[in-house]
């Protein structure tokens, strides 16, 4: 596992503390969700706070980046199960909660994946305006 830590990250807040490479990842998912060994593990995508890896087609896993994001992990799980049936748009369900692991030291969460393009890009005209007022109020 690759950290990328060093002096003076405390006053660099972006810096990824952590970053889990792809065996790492492989070896935390399949001990920790044993249902999923066998399945593919490749690196997805990452933002600004978590390094996001596919396992198989259809589960997207999420890794902190550092520890001051564990709060809005935490958060992000509640207003999911709040807004879970109250949204006219798909939301991510039937979560796996991990465990820090093999040197990695934060919890991470593993979603079944979402068809459709994030509400980021969708073109515009994509939503009926009462499809995005709906939801706009909702998760607004």
């Amino acid at each position: 596992m690759s950290s990328g830590r060093t002096d003076g990250d405390e006053a660099r807040p972006w810096h990824a503390r952590e970053r889990p490479d792809v065996p790492t990842v492989r070896r935390i998912v399949t001990e920790q969700f044993p249902r999923l060994r066998g399945r593919e593990v490749r690196y997805f995508a990452e933002g600004w706070d978590f390094t996001v890896f596919a396992v198989g087609d259809d589960r997207l896993f999420r890794f902190p980046k550092r520890e001051t994001t564990l709060p809005w992990l935490a958060r992000e799980l509640v207003v999911l199960d709040a807004l879970q049936g109250r949204v006219p748009a798909p939301l991510p369900a039937d979560r796996l909660l991990g465990e820090p692991a093999h040197g990695y030291p934060f919890p991470f969460v593993g979603y079944r994946r979402l068809g459709g393009v994030p509400l980021d890009i969708v073109p515009p005209g994509g939503m009926s305006g009462p499809q995005a007022r709906a939801l706009g109020e909702i998760v607004g």
